[in-house]
């Protein structure tokens, strides 16, 4: 700097720069621009860290050069949008691939994330190929019968067709794992689905044949008025105490999964006309297993019911910062057996898919690790953004056991923690406002606040649950308990 020669460039606004300042530290450099964008750089390379957008009500948008991406939910829809040639991709399209909030956070905090680019990158993604068109046909305002059927047309704009769904009032539905398609051409599917009472929302969407690209979703509103029965609760419990390989036992998932499954029986006649428990323990839990056992569910469950899916056990993320649930029969040789082996966020979503309750929660006394576990207490380690890509992947409703790099603890007066604070609250300590019904929120709020005070009192370490409601909320038990 001393001899007035240029050192490096700092490429990157689209806009007139408006400031340039130096962190306290002096190993950044931030810069503000009128494109509306604030950039961070490495003071001693002049490469660009990570960039971020800000807009008003909080929302915001932060995103790295590799692209991966964290931010608020409009923001992803609305703040930044990817130009190759004429073609505009929105960031919300490529939400499954690249929202990685644990990136993001990496790159800030100056390390080295290239190893996770290497497989998937913004450029990589681009080069894909095309999203296809996705429209939807022949589906009324207004239906004069609960269960209607329409057309979803999708055209193969030059990246094939992978993967098909719909979204019914939130809840995803896979039509197809991908289907051989010319470029140019139209694929119909027709699909029935039983609608809520009053207003519905359906969209469809496709991804390329890359599984890369999600196309620009097709929305429409569906109308029915009809009388709707009192619900049945359906509890599906999955629980693996006795791994094939032993260095991955636990003590009280199974113990765990009859507790909720005694506690839910219990509402039987009050809330719910029906209460009907199934189950999937140590060695019945694999991928085929659970797979005929959703199957199974998928005609007995109707649309007004309600449905429970808790499992407990171990979870993991791999380096594509999914969840995946570790079946009984899965053997650790290498990272690269946990998607080729685990039950995998695609295999949740297509059994979930089959499941026609109109509401749902996923309680998962699970958490996931960047790396496996060397802990037989504990049941993984996590971080918060794959339970929003579960929950956002699936429709459902999710209440974790923790996050941030933490640990499901065992151990806790006979149960896991996370199970106990549940278990407590269902029976009625979570209704906060008493008015004799516990609801989704209130019990994710009871959870919240209750794990982390218990874990802090027994181990010394704060044990924090994740939420993903999908904005949902309707009573689950009656506290008729209390």
């Amino acid at each position: 700097m001393e001899t007035g020669e240029e050192v490096y460039m700092l490429l990157g606004h689209s806009s007139i720069v408006w400031t340039v300042s130096y962190s306290p530290d002096g190993k950044y450099i931030v810069s503000g621009s009128d494109d509306g964008t604030i950039k961070v750089w490495n003071a001693e390379t002049g490469s660009l860290i990570y960039t971020i957008v800000n807009g008003k009500n909080g929302d915001y948008l932060t995103y790295t050069p590799e692209g991966f991406f964290t931010g608020t939910e409009w923001a992803m829809k609305n703040f930044v949008h990817i130009v190759d040639g004429m073609d505009v991709i929105g960031i919300d399209q490529v939400y499954d691939k690249l929202y990685r909030p644990d990136l993001v956070a990496a790159k800030m905090r100056g390390e080295d994330i290239s190893e996770y680019a290497k497989e998937v990158n913004l450029a990589s993604i681009v080069r894909s190929g095309n999203a296809p068109a996705v429209a939807i046909k022949n589906l009324p305002e207004l239906s004069d019968s609960r269960d209607v059927t329409f057309d979803i047309c999708v055209q193969n704009t030059g990246g094939g067709i992978g993967n098909v769904s719909i979204v019914l009032n939130g809840k995803t539905i896979r039509l197809s794992e991908g289907v051989e398609s010319s470029n140019g051409e139209q694929k119909i599917f027709r699909h029935t689905v039983t609608l809520q009472n009053g207003q519905n929302k359906i969209e469809a969407f496709a991804m390329n044949s890359a599984g890369m690209i999600e196309s620009r979703r097709a929305s429409a509103d569906v109308n029915w008025q009809g009388k709707t029965s009192k619900p049945n609760l359906y509890v599906l419990t999955v629980a693996v105490n006795k791994y094939r390989d032993k260095d991955l036992w636990l003590n009280y998932c199974v113990p765990d999964a009859a507790s909720i499954e005694e506690s839910f029986k219990k509402q039987q006649s009050g809330l719910y006309q029906n209460v009907c428990v199934y189950s999937l323990k140590d060695a019945e839990v694999t991928k085929e297993g659970l797979e005929q056992k959703f199957k199974e569910l998928s005609s007995i469950v109707t649309a007004d019911d309600v449905f429970v899916f808790f499992v407990s056990g171990h979870g993991t993320t791999y380096d594509d910062g999914d969840y995946y649930f570790i079946p009984v029969n899965f053997r650790y040789t290498n990272k690269t057996d946990i998607p080729l082996n685990a039950i995998s966020k695609s295999d949740l979503t297509k059994n979930l898919s089959l499941i026609k309750a109109g509401k749902t929660l996923m309680m998962l006394d699970t958490c996931n690790s960047g790396a496996f576990f060397a802990d037989s207490n504990k049941r993984g380690i996590g971080d918060k953004g794959i339970f929003e890509r579960l929950s956002r992947a699936t429709g459902h409703a999710i209440l974790a056991a923790a996050s941030d790099s933490q640990s499901a603890m065992e151990g806790y007066n006979g149960h896991g923690v996370f199970t106990y604070v549940l278990l407590d609250g269902l029976a009625g300590n979570a209704d906060s406002d008493g008015d004799g019904f516990v609801t989704l929120t209130e019990l994710s709020s009871y959870v919240e606040n209750q794990v982390p005070e218990l874990s802090y009192e027994k181990w010394g370490y704060e044990q924090v649950p994740q939420k993903e409601l999908r904005r949902q909320d309707f009573p689950i038990t009656e506290t008729v308990l209390k």
